[in-house]
């Protein structure tokens, strides 16, 4: 059985979560469940929604929690950071409404009790990854397993090539620099490691671009512009060439440095991960660096607790 929830997101509108009840409770004797699966769609508003309904289905066949989908929004008129906002606001619906509360409340103790799984592929995979990585914390109900299929978790480092992703969705590197252009106004956007979960594991390798100076963000950004080329067109002697440079300059390569996340201070707990991909997506490196970045996250997490 299905069902459709609206959810405010403060003052920015709303999203819609479709909640998928199994056919068998997860217990006999509680018919609710201790426990739910956040599914996030590939690229909503972009693609169509026939593989997200199929691997929904295969959930529901193949565990007794309930499955809630959360339609965050991704576009052109809704780029980042609205998904991740989106989907953590979903996030804290589920705990919230699907979770059970404690029978006592006490002061410092969560008031839900609970597990959250996390499932996504592609955009979503990439939101699913930031809140396993984030969202974990000990102690409140919270992440504890996550599974990504061909996640998009480095939006700084997509590359180019001929390969195709899986599903057909991009077939070249050129369409993946065209979804960044819909998905973000700013470079520094996608440097973002909520964006790109990769960057909390490492640094990104790259310094942040200039933004294209003709191509403004936002209305404030438009009246600057226009107040810039009005000086340039004033003082055309003095500064010839001044907005040419700027946008000639590129973004210079770094080292990609390891990360000691998460901070003991943080109170985070890892959950445990699983990544599917193939032999021709475009964002196998992605999905295998990803891998071992984690692995080695769960290891000195490990050490730390011996």
């Amino acid at each position: 059985a299905r069902s459709s929830v609206t959810v405010p997101c403060y003052s920015n509108g709303h999203i819609t979560l479709d909640i998928y009840t199994p056919t068998r409770p997860a217990s006999p004797t509680d018919a609710r469940s201790t426990a739910a699966i956040l599914y996030l769609p590939r690229v909503p508003a972009l693609l169509g929604n026939e593989r997200d309904d199929a691997n929904i289905k295969a959930f529901l066949e193949q565990q007794s929690h309930p499955v809630v989908s959360i339609k965050y929004r991704l576009s052109r008129e809704h780029p980042y950071p609205m998904p991740i906002h989106d989907v953590v606001t979903g996030f804290d619906w589920v705990k919230e409404n699907l979770l059970p509360k404690r029978a006592i409340s006490r002061a410092g103790r969560a008031d839900h009790i609970g597990k959250v799984a996390v499932c996504g592929e592609l955009v979503g995979g990439g939101l699913a990854a930031m809140l396993a990585l984030t969202e974990c914390r000990v102690g409140q109900p919270g992440v504890v397993a996550a599974a990504l299929k061909d996640p998009l978790v480095d939006w700084v480092d997509v590359l180019d090539g001929p390969r195709e992703i899986v599903g057909g969705i991009v077939s070249d590197g050129n369409g993946l620099h065209s979804l960044r252009s819909q998905a973000f106004r700013k470079p520094e956007h996608y440097f973002d490691p909520f964006a790109s979960p990769m960057l909390f594991l490492r640094s990104a390798g790259l310094e942040i671009p200039l933004a294209p100076a003709e191509i403004p963000s936002d209305d404030l950004e438009l009246l600057s512009y226009l107040e810039r080329q009005e000086f340039e067109r004033s003082q055309q002697d003095l500064h010839t060439g001044t907005l040419q440079d700027a946008q000639s300059l590129k973004s210079r390569r770094t080292m990609k440095t390891a990360k000691r996340y998460p901070s003991a201070s943080l109170g985070l707990k890892l959950p445990d991960v699983r990544v599917w991909t193939s032999n021709h997506s475009l964002l196998r490196g992605q999905a295998e660096e990803f891998v071992r970045r984690l692995r080695q996250s769960h290891l000195r997490q490990a050490s730390a607790g011996d």
